[in-house]
């Protein structure tokens, strides 16, 4: 589908009703507004935080940025209470800045986003060049278990070098380079992470391998991670290893889970972390 360069007009309904604290209101306004969204493609777009960004409106994820908090406001919140002033956030699985557009926004905090796939990367830094974001920087690898190549299967944002991801048979595929998470922080010299968000498809067990000396040293203080009930038990079990527990995000703080019953975000902290509703 063509881009459209300019800013699309968002309806006065869309742009009132998003500003209100409504229940459940990602549901609710993709009943009003979703089909409408859906038919105008790919578009540069003012989301819900006033940012311009470039969304691809026929993906539900996407059309979430342009009604309120991507993935709804409850994790949100706690990442903002989470990432204080001077806080380095690593986005792995960046895809084009679906998250980024919302650590970028928050003051004082610095991120490095990790995208392995070409177009994904450029639709990113495009955005990121519109918005003039120097505090945002991109690196063009995947994170894994050792140094090396991978073949990654492209499909959007759904790509993925797990073999496990149910995707089309006939998508094409694309070699990428793969480091460790340990290498990215030494190569960057990067002392503390506050958060690291690890979105990478199925693939984060093996990123979580190639992070065992910042797990070891506790310079990840914080891990957003996607997981599954079949994925779960072994990021489970070496996050277990390395001294991390694994928390749900709700409303009203952190509560620990050693078993999870569907496709989720957890967050994992340090066990020596006393404050599970976020603060060291």
């Amino acid at each position: 589908m063509t881009e459209v360069r300019e800013v699309m007009e968002l309806p006065l309904g869309l742009r009132l009703l998003r500003r209100l604290s409504i229940p459940h209101k990602l549901g609710f306004l993709e009943r009003l507004y979703g089909r409408w969204l859906a038919s105008k493609g790919i578009r540069w777009t003012t989301t819900s935080i006033g940012r311009v960004w470039k969304l691809d409106l026929v993906d539900v994820c996407d059309r979430w940025i342009v009604y309120g908090d991507y993935e709804g406001s409850t994790q949100l919140n706690w990442i903002r209470s989470w990432l204080v002033k001077g806080s380095l956030v690593i986005d792995s699985g960046a895809n084009h800045g679906q998250m980024a557009v919302y650590f970028s926004a928050m003051p004082g905090v610095r991120v490095v986003c990790v995208e392995p796939v070409e177009a994904e990367r450029a639709w990113l830094l495009s955005c990121l060049e519109e918005n003039h974001l120097e505090q945002v920087s991109v690196q063009d690898f995947a994170l894994g278990a050792a140094d090396g190549t991978a073949k990654m299967r492209l499909f959007g944002a759904r790509s993925s070098m797990w073999i496990g991801a149910k995707l089309p048979k006939d998508v094409p595929v694309a070699v990428v380079e793969v480091r460790t998470l340990d290498r990215m922080v030494g190569d960057l010299r990067l002392d503390r992470v506050r958060l690291w968000k690890l979105d990478v498809e199925g693939w984060e067990i093996e990123a979580l391998k190639g992070a065992r000396n910042c797990l070891a040293n506790k310079t990840i203080e914080a891990i957003l991670f996607e997981t599954a009930p079949m994925r779960f038990p072994p990021i489970r079990d070496l996050l277990t290893e390395y001294g991390y527990a694994s928390y749900e995000i709700q409303d009203h703080g952190l509560v620990a889970v050693d078993q999870v019953s569907r496709h989720r975000n957890l967050v994992a902290l340090p066990m020596d972390v006393m404050n599970p509703a976020g603060h060291a």
